[in-house]
């Protein structure tokens, strides 16, 4: 059976983690780290309201130390949404709704791998190549009407662009327009380590993802 894709997404992730902060979101944190930091922080919380050995005084100014850090995690959060909404809960920076980013017959989400390869010293291991190799060709050929191909990632960008791609991921983002007659975009990662990058690359939000945007909302407007 045919699935009229008109938009698919490919990602060199293994596991997404989602925070939701009101009407922020933040995407990919590995093996849930950034929750677990939020639990830390309202237990901490909890032990130093409930303690009837901690001075009133003492105990005021730990609960504000508590809530600035909460604060400045909030803000990095929120500024890894402004990059990155089109990853995850909402499609915010494209410009379209849940509803349409989880419309499987509008847009295809297929990662570089469907199992989580473990840890290393710098964090998530790199995808099993066995993976891609075992069913990536088949999924793909399920896909036959694809308008436009995002793909994420220094292994994605590996997998589907091969030679074509530059040296390092920055030249081949920064070279999208090469690949636009295709329908492909080559995009970063949306990792929190990658906040230097999009800040040392303001080209980024300031070129590529306004025309990005334009070309989702044509397509699902069809």
């Amino acid at each position: 059976m045919e699935v009229p894709h008109r938009i698919r997404i490919f990602e060199d992730s293994k596991s997404h983690y989602l925070l939701k902060i009101g009407n922020s979101f933040a995407y990919e944190f590995s093996e849930g780290d950034l929750k677990k930091i939020q639990n830390n922080i309202n237990e901490l919380r909890d032990l130093i309201s409930d303690s009837k050995r901690i001075e009133e005084e003492h105990q005021k100014r730990l609960l504000k130390r508590l809530e600035r850090l909460q604060s400045e995690l909030h803000k990095r959060v929120s500024d890894l949404d402004r990059f990155w909404g089109f990853v995850g809960d909402a499609g915010v920076v494209m410009g379209i709704d849940k509803a349409v980013f989880y419309d499987a017959k509008q847009i295809a989400l297929l990662p570089m791998g469907f199992c989580y390869p473990g840890t290393g010293k710098s964090g998530d291991l790199p995808p099993r190549p066995e993976c891609a190799e075992a069913w990536r060709e088949k999924l793909l050929l399920s896909l036959p009407k694809v308008q436009l191909t995002l793909v994420i990632g220094q292994y994605a960008h590996k997998y589907h662009l091969a030679e074509r791609q530059s040296k390092t991921l920055t030249e081949t983002v920064k070279a999208w327009r090469e690949f636009t007659g295709e329908g492909v975009v080559p995009l970063p990662h949306p990792s929190p380590r990658n906040n230097i990058w999009l800040k040392k690359n303001e080209w980024f939000e300031k070129d590529v993802l306004p025309e990005l945007k334009d070309k989702v909302k044509k397509l699902v407007k069809k």
